[in-house]
């Protein structure tokens, strides 16, 4: 049987992190620092130190003695001065002013200050986007061995971003960076084992990595280290192991793990053949748009070997999905792109709990776009919400109907919830996606 799973050689890079220190908080950092360096000079020398609760207490404006500890040169106030302008929670968010003290910091030999002044020509925060600014301060917090940094740095040379592409310099920034347990530098760097780019290739290398990353927790080296287990690559093949990571990976929702656990199972890869699981998370991956997996769907649908119940499910699954291309427009979201402000919005709104990855449609009816009415619909459960209304939700059962009527979607004689901002043809596509949902319920 041909076999039509993701090639190994071709396994992912993480991208950009763009990680601001928010630790480094100002009345935790600045304030402990106060304790000693901000007090009275004429003040005894065995008198006690005030506590930061008793500065958070006792001062009005703790943002003045930052600023006059930042101005005297202290490097931690300087960089948490640059954090609250970055910020803007206690200060007006601005970009200059961040870059002006983050910079001071970074001049001090301050690595966080360096990072985050890498990472503010990296975005273009308040200033032109730099990628060779960048790349320097990168460079002077990973040599102080600054993790973050060093991934971010070993990124840059692998992707060519200000430099030119160097796959040795990010192979060694990015081993570093993985020998302080950063589990997306392990994770590249087992695929510079599988690639031989920067390194020599070395499938047992690429193994050693991916299984400190997967131990962690990481999707993306799971679904790696399972397909080094199928291929036999490293490691002797192991398909029940296969099928362990790609499991792992596939329960965090990572689409690529979903296709290939539903290929196991459809081809009885380390577990036994079994349709139903395999259309189960195709359908999770196609949902978020692997096409591999759609295609996968439409081809269980088509071979006669398929069960009566698989093909029915596969059918249904490619009407949802054709269902969920046609329409387009700007307050209607589908699985996998979803405008994440407006989900959030909606799910504290009216679908407190839902699980987001069930989730296949979002549909926003408010005027100004807030998200608080409207619907969301998940592959069990309509949940719904009007204007002035209370919110509703129906578990989406075998044997129901729904139907359009007007702008109304109907379950029998029953009106659920009235779209406003909605066309007539898409509000029956939507009714017609429920009504398969219904009709596949038992094999959901």
């Amino acid at each position: 049987m041909e076999n039509k799973k993701q090639s190994v050689v071709r396994q992912k890079l993480f991208t950009h992190q763009n990680a601001v220190w928010l630790y480094m908080s100002l009345l935790v950092l600045s304030l402990a620092f106060l304790t000693s360096c901000g007090k009275n000079e004429n003040t005894e020398k065995d008198k006690p130190h005030k506590s930061i609760s008793e500065y958070i207490a006792q001062e009005k404006d703790p943002l003045k003695y930052l600023q006059r500890a930042a101005e005297k040169g202290d490097a931690n106030s300087q960089f948490s001065l640059a954090l609250q302008y970055y910020q803007g929670e206690i200060v007006d968010k601005d970009y200059a002013m961040a870059e002006k003290w983050m910079r001071k910091a970074a001049e001090q030999g301050h690595k966080e200050a360096q990072c985050n002044l890498a990472l503010i020509f990296y975005n273009g925060d308040g200033v032109p986007i730099n990628y060779p600014e960048a790349e320097k301060w990168y460079r002077k917090a990973a040599e102080q061995g600054l993790v973050e940094a060093q991934f971010n740095l070993a990124l840059m040379h692998d992707i060519g971003k200000g430099v030119p592409v160097n796959h040795e310099e990010a192979a060694k920034w990015y081993r570093k960076a993985a020998e302080q347990g950063h589990k997306v530098a392990q994770n590249n760097l087992g695929v510079c084992y599988v690639s031989g780019k920067g390194v020599e290739k070395d499938y047992a290398e690429a193994v050693k990595w991916y299984l400190k990353a997967a131990e962690q927790g990481e999707a993306v080296a799971q679904n790696n280290l399972g397909e080094l287990y199928e291929f036999g690559k490293g490691v002797a093949q192991n398909y029940g192991e296969a099928t362990k990571w790609y499991l792992k990976a596939a329960e965090q929702g990572y689409a690529d793990a979903q296709f290939n656990l539903g290929a196991c199972h459809e081809e009885g890869h380390g577990v036994s053949k079994d349709y139903g699981e395999a259309v189960k998370w195709y359908r999770k991956a196609a949902a978020q748009g692997n096409t591999k997996a759609q295609k996968k769907l439409g081809a269980m649908y088509g071979n006669e070997a398929t069960s009566g119940a698989t093909k029915d499910a596969a059918a249904a699954e490619a009407e949802i999905m054709k269902i969920l291309l046609s329409i387009n427009r700007n307050n209607i979201f589908k699985t996998p792109n979803f405008n994440e402000k407006k989900l959030n919005n909606a799910i504290m709104s009216y679908a407190p709990g839902v699980e987001r990855t069930d989730i296949l449609l979002h549909s926003d009816d408010t005027a100004f776009g807030g998200a608080k009415e409207g619907c969301i619909i998940t592959r069990n459960t309509l949940y719904f919400k009007e204007l002035l209304s209370k919110p509703g939700k129906v578990r989406i059962e075998k044997g129901f109907i729904f139907s359009a009527k007007g702008h109304d979607i109907m379950l029998g004689d029953m009106k659920l919830l009235h779209l406003t901002l909605i066309e007539d043809w898409e509000l029956r596509q939507i009714v017609s996606m429920l009504n398969i949902l219904a009709a596949s319920a038992g094999n959901n």
